[in-house]
């Protein structure tokens, strides 16, 4: 059964990406590193939710990646993530600069179909538990 750890992941998600579209939509180019760097936190706190209905505490990057392609194989999604965590790296390290269609199609792009699938694996996981026997 899911725990409060899940639920309060997918309300920080949401948040994120609510503020990361915000960012967006402030039209303030300055801060639109800002956007990719929170879209990516988004798709964190997504995956991360997923991993505890494994029991998994993820503290690492390196971590949830190794973990993720392990126990699901999704490597289509993977590339996803992967494209985020680059850009967010990039946006915070090397002062990328942004224009609105770049941060539009990550979020659009990367963001939308990570959330979108691992969402399902997260209704697909619940179900398991579900239908398992309580000792």
């Amino acid at each position: 059964m899911a725990g409060p750890d899940k639920e309060r992941r997918l309300q920080i998600a949401r948040q994120d990406e609510e503020f990361a579209r915000e960012i967006l939509n402030s039209g303030d180019k300055s801060r639109y590193r800002w956007a990719i760097t929170t879209a990516f936190y988004s798709a964190i706190q997504i995956g991360r939710a997923l991993a505890s209905l494994y029991g998994v505490t993820v503290r690492q990057h390196g971590h949830f990646e190794g973990w993720f392609l392990s126990a699901t194989g999704r490597t289509d999604l993977y590339k996803h993530y992967r494209h985020m965590k680059d850009a967010s790296e990039a946006a915070r390290y090397d002062c990328g600069v942004y224009e609105h269609g770049d941060v539009a199609r990550l979020i659009q792009h990367r963001l939308v179909p990570w959330r979108d699938e691992v969402m399902k694996l997260i209704e697909e996981r619940e179900a398991e538990l579900q239908e398992r026997p309580i000792p």
